[in-house]
């Protein structure tokens, strides 16, 4: 079921069997299944984009409830009849406009001045972030080839916009851009309008086209949500390179210029080179001899070095137990990977026995695989950030701390060797991207597993309702950067703690500890008398189920544990050097 919502996407077997499928995904979600609210607003029809929205979203695990606008209202609705939109309270605003609503009698300008108008009315009365499509290049030229040279013709105009719609994304937060005008150009726009379809139905493009868009939105979400995927894990004979390095020796692969195969190699690890310098994990699961595999990423054309990889699992056990071993390794959840592998076989293999883990169906063909993982969004990023570029640092760091550990008699030990220093803050402008960022993609070590949309965490900057704080970690081996964060909401003489994370890379160091005491300092301070923590179980955080126990938590209820007399706390950090 889980390829019918991945690129190539099979759009008539999707729809036939919609009803069939939504029944069958709902049945497989728990009850604790993420909830959202999405607010559709349509320049055209959008009953079915709106139906496979909701079917890729049950495939992860979330339910979504749908606002819809009539057709081409998506303006009115917004500026002169938003009751109904406000009082739905969405948590997405997805607006789904097309080159088929520019009006061409008028400047790009004053196009553009009519979506910001839409923008910031959608700011100014909801937290909900901002879904928004670009624009299709036309498939009909009036001025053939000065059709974009030409004043106030309609292709300078669609690529006016285009360009205004992205600087405006830039220092942007909770908005997005779909690309439609990528996805036109992929599949190519005689392919994509369909004038017969919009005479009929008022939708923009071939119903073949619909999970390209879907997909598209539904990775944003997935990103916004800190959802995406984490780690590539790549095969390697005829994945990475042409041949078999044990048979070949690393003289024999083919890889590099100077030949159509060698060449379609190079750009295929050229382009999961860039998603390493971009954050994005790598891993090696190969039937190999470790020390034969490591040697071909000496080949003098190889793209792709040994240390590139976080992980590297070259052996002749099967598979699966090389994958469970790379997300146990990294500490990340199996839905965090995506397996490349050219041999149809294992990639049927992992997917009944791993089904968490993306296997996309990639063909035989190098030349494919990199659009396999570009059109499914896999490692869509809600904005990609200095600690995303620095974060395999981090993993090549922690390989480092995992050597050095077993030199010490205790774990205390080993911890106060590594000179930890936290620099422990309150929420600021500066960074708040990474903070939203932090918040909404952890999952282990996440107390109540909630997401917040940014404009929420920019309101606790400064407020005298909120006690907020950030914390940095840094060490001998290297610095972790913006790794924690907590807060909670102040009413009467109770603090209430809605909000705990920690990235998994800092896990076990006593982190938590500097920050909390931190937290209670502040909250005596202000004179209050009690905290309560709040524990939503989720079937990622088991982690942390027991923090508020062993910070001297008592339980009150299912999900709400209690501290009295703080001014009598004492610290529990003993390890971590607080810079404040």
């Amino acid at each position: 079921m889980k390829l019918l919502f991945e690129y190539p996407f099979q759009a008539k077997e999707l729809f036939i069997n919609r009803k069939s499928l939504k029944k069958s995904l709902l049945k497989s979600l728990l009850p604790s299944s993420a909830k959202l609210k999405i607010a559709l607003l349509g320049g055209s029809t959008t009953s079915d984009i709106r139906q496979v929205i909701e079917l890729m979203l049950l495939s992860a695990g979330i339910i979504a409830e749908f606002f819809e606008s009539d057709y081409n209202r998506y303006s009115e609705i917004v500026l002169f009849e938003s009751g109904p939109l406000w009082v739905f309270q969405p948590d997405i605003i997805y607006i789904h406009t097309t080159s088929r609503n520019i009006n061409f009698c008028e400047t790009s300008e004053i196009n553009f001045q009519k979506y910001i108008n839409i923008w910031d009315s959608i700011k100014s009365n909801s937290n909900a972030i901002i879904v928004q499509n670009n624009f299709e290049e036309l498939p009909i030229r009036t001025n053939g080839n000065l059709e974009l040279s030409t004043a106030s013709s309609a292709g300078k105009i669609v690529n006016e916009l285009n360009s205004l719609f992205s600087a405006h994304v830039v220092g942007q937060r909770g908005f997005y851009l779909n690309d439609i005008k990528y996805l036109s150009t992929f599949v190519g726009t005689s392919n994509w309008f369909d004038a017969a379809y919009w005479n009929n139905y008022k939708i923009p493009y071939g119903t073949s086209y619909t999970p390209y868009v879907a997909r598209s939105v539904f990775s944003i979400i997935l990103a916004h949500l800190g959802k995406s995927k984490k780690c590539l894990v790549l095969d390697l004979d005829n994945t990475l390179w042409g041949g078999v390095i044990g048979d070949d020796g690393i003289n024999g692969i083919s890889i590099g210029e100077g030949n159509a195969q060698g060449e379609a190699y190079l750009d295929f690890q050229r382009y999961v080179k860039s998603l390493a310098v971009r954050g994005v994990l790598l891993a090696v699961c190969s039937k190999n001899d470790f020390e034969t595999a490591k040697e071909a990423f000496s080949h003098p054309d190889s793209v792709l070095k040994f240390s590139d990889f976080s992980s590297f699992q070259a052996n002749w056990e099967p598979k699966t137990d090389g994958l469970r071993r790379i997300a146990q390794e990294l500490n990340v959840g199996l839905d965090s990977l995506v397996f490349i592998d050219d041999n149809p076989v294992e990639r049927d293999l992992i997917r009944k026995q791993l089904h968490m883990v993306s296997v996309p169906e990639i063909g035989s063909d190098v030349s494919n695989y990199s659009r396999h993982i570009d059109i499914n969004g896999y490692f869509e990023s809600a904005k990609i950030l200095k600690e995303d570029i620095e974060k395999i640092s981090h993993y090549a760091d922690n390989k480092k701390r995992e050597a050095s550990e077993s030199q010490f008699e205790t774990y205390n030990d080993f911890l106060l060797s590594l000179d930890m220093v936290s620099r422990i803050a309150t929420f600021d402008d500066q960074n708040i991207d990474r903070i939203t960022q932090l918040v909404n993609k952890t999952s282990q070590f996440n107390l109540t597993g909630k997401h917040f949309a940014p404009q929420e965490l920019i309101g606790r900057i400064n407020s005298p309702s909120y006690i907020s704080f950030y914390g940095r970690l840094r060490d001998k081996f290297g610095d972790n950067g913006l790794v924690s964060v907590i807060s909670g909401s102040i009413c009467d003489q109770t603090v209430s703690i809605d909000l705990w994370v920690m990235s998994c890379r800092v896990v076990k160091r006593d982190l938590e500890y500097a920050m909390f005491d931190q937290f209670v300092a502040s909250c005596i301070k202000l004179d209050t008398e009690n905290i309560v923590g709040v524990y939503i179980e989720t079937n990622r955080n088991g982690l942390v189920g027991d923090l508020y126990a062993r910070l001297g938590f008592k339980q009150t209820s299912k999900s709400e544990w209690l501290l009295t007399d703080i001014y009598n706390f004492k610290n529990t950090n003993a390890i971590i050097k607080v810079e404040l």
